[in-house]
């Protein structure tokens, strides 16, 4: 069946390419992503005096987001408790819509109507 939809395949080729050129890195969108994550790995973080959930920081990098923290001892929390990990399995939801948001709106900025 046909959707009635013509397109010269260089030109949606070209169209291709500038949208994996401009998701190629995304920090900015990968950052959103470890911010959106920041609630989930704080409330998950076990508290003693608190100073370790408050140190939770998220950045983007291309390609992905990180969580990290400046306090010495968040890497044996993570691996005891994972907090990050359990914040990342538990929210593939808000990964993916970030995502996708973020995906639309490039394809906007090039001409692409896009449907949800």
């Amino acid at each position: 069946m046909s959707s009635g939809i013509c397109v010269d395949s260089r030109e949606l080729e070209a169209a291709l390419d500038k949208i994996a050129e401009e998701t190629a890195a995304m920090p900015e969108t990968w950052a959103a992503v470890g911010e959106g994550l920041l609630p989930g790995v704080r409330q998950r973080t076990p508290v003693r005096s608190g100073r370790l959930a408050a140190s939770w920081e998220a950045a983007g990098e291309p390609g992905r987001a990180t969580i990290s923290s400046s306090e010495p001892y968040a890497g044996t929390v993570e691996f005891y408790n994972a907090p990050i990990a359990d914040t990342l399995a538990a929210s593939e939801r808000l990964i993916v819509d970030t995502l996708e948001d973020e995906l639309a709106k490039v394809a906007r900025s090039i001409g692409f109507e896009v449907r949800r």
